[in-house]
């Protein structure tokens, strides 16, 4: 019998499949430089309508719309200081960071106009196809093992005890900063200098009243963990008389924003959903306060009565509410001087992340974080004030360090990081924490600087870390083992 031998099977390998929307995206991009060859105001249209798809790309199934998904008020807040501004530049608001480019008018700024609608879109779809890619929960899964106590439950017995030291630490940070600053009242007389040039050498101080932000955190989702009907009585006394005082010496817009959001936002994942409508306009109210903030910034406690005055002399109030200004103005002025004037930066705008820590007692000459560095740099013609903070734009800071590579890359790891935290949000109690920051940053993180916005972030991330050592229930060696 003879024998008969058998060919071995052809094992087909799996055929890569591109997600439909990666040909769509890369269909936009071509039909848009094909079209930058034959006018500058057909790559316009082309680059601005595509951006303009991009961002309502999330919100075409309102039944999937929530409030707690971040991509939502990202995707908002990019297209506010990116799209709409850009459209504005063109338009109806007569930029005064741009007139040495010209008007509205001149081809010059309208293509570098196109240009920036360009890149910020291809960032903001790298942004989209990171946040649905597989890779963001392989990451959250990541995370997870390695801090378990992400998603262990909390001792209820320890919630308030902790709470009040992580106040308690963080008063006496602002104290220490109020001291420096020679006395609260000195502080709020000029809030301009107290969170510029006076808060050199003090960024320690500084972070240790955030131990007080992140200690109010703890005790308003104990209460809501423990479903606590006072939860609004102590979410107004303690959240206001909390952060309004560190508001009036920091005149930190921001650090209101942190305070009283992030409760809401907790609420949303352990009792009950708040509307999306609801989280717009708080966000729309806030942003109608900025003339008034920003009064206060210039004028300080003492000169309060003239805040009426100021706002009706501002020439550019408008500018003031819409995201300061800086989105596709920065852009603009990116793409204006990038590979001429001023080289590319491969990476050094982030190194502040490096060095940021170091006290400035032990490095008298460390260098300004590059928000500071950002206007003389890129806005010479501007007559800035004394330690001037201007922001770059998230696509505009990806562009400048690694150009077209940088906004692809750089923006579709934002959006894996930004799934990857929303996952964790499910798992526990300091998952849900964890993710209310890394929600806000986010957002932030859409009007730059990247580096500055991450270190807020650690700031929040190290006491909330610290708090839940002492927090979590142990888990059983089997768990243990499990987690592993």
């Amino acid at each position: 019998m003879s024998a008969v031998t058998l060919a071995p099977a052809i094992v087909r390998a799996p055929r890569l499949r591109v997600p439909t929307s990666l040909w769509v995206g890369a269909a936009w991009a071509a039909v848009a430089l094909l079209l930058r060859e034959l006018s500058v105001e057909a790559f316009l249209w082309a680059s601005t309508l595509g951006f303009a798809v991009l961002a309502i790309r999330p919100f075409l199934r309102p039944r999937s719309l929530d409030s707690g998904d971040v991509m939502l008020l990202f995707t908002l807040y990019y297209a506010m200081s990116l799209l709409v501004r850009g459209i504005g530049v063109l338009t109806w608001v007569d930029s005064p960071y741009l007139e040495e480019l010209g008007d509205a008018r001149s081809e010059h700024l309208r293509l570098l106009v196109a240009w920036s609608q360009f890149y910020s879109g291809l960032g903001l779809f790298a942004v989209q196809e990171g946040y649905r890619s597989g890779l963001a929960a392989r990451w959250a899964a990541s995370l997870e093992a390695r801090l378990p106590a992400l998603r262990s439950p909390w001792r209820s017995s320890r919630m308030l005890p902790v709470a009040v030291a992580l106040v308690a630490v963080g008063v006496a940070g602002a104290a220490l900063r109020v001291h420096s600053l020679g006395g609260f009242l000195s502080a709020a007389a000029d809030p301009m200098s107290a969170g510029t040039d006076e808060a050199l050498g003090h960024w320690w101080q500084i972070a240790l009243t955030e131990f007080a932000v992140v200690g109010f955190h703890v005790h308003m989702l104990g209460l809501l963990l423990r479903r606590d009907r006072s939860f609004l009585a102590h979410y107004l006394v303690l959240g206001l008389g909390l952060c309004v005082p560190i508001y009036l010496v920091s005149s930190s817009k921001f650090l209101l924003l942190r305070t009283l959001f992030v409760p809401w936002l907790l609420r949303h994942f352990v009792v009950r959903r708040v509307p999306l409508g609801q989280i717009l306009a708080a966000f729309a109210v806030f942003g109608l306060l900025f003339p008034v903030l920003y009064a206060y910034r210039a004028l300080g406690i003492y000169n309060l009565d003239a805040v009426g005055l100021y706002l009706q002399n501002s020439d550019m109030p408008l500018l003031r509410v819409f995201n300061r200004a800086y989105g596709t103005d920065s852009f603009v002025l990116i793409l204006h001087r990038t590979g001429t004037e001023l080289p590319f930066l491969w990476g050094r705008s982030l190194l502040d992340l490096v060095t940021f820590w170091i006290p400035r007692l032990l490095w008298p000459g460390k260098p300004d974080s590059f928000g500071l560095q950002f206007p003389a740099l890129y806005m010479p013609d501007m007559r800035w004030g004394a330690m001037t903070y201007v922001t770059t734009s998230l696509p505009g800071e990806l562009y400048l360090n690694f150009h077209v590579v940088g906004v692809l890359v750089g923006s579709a790891l934002v959006g894996v990081l930004m799934r990857a935290s929303r996952l964790l949000a499910s798992r526990g109690p300091g998952g849900v924490l964890f993710y209310a920051y890394a929600y806000l940053t986010a957002v932030h993180l859409a009007e730059g600087c990247i580096a500055s916005q991450l270190e807020t972030f650690l700031t929040d991330l190290v006491p909330l870390l610290l708090a839940l050592g002492f927090l979590v229930v142990s888990l059983r060696p089997a768990a243990r083992r499990v987690a592993a």
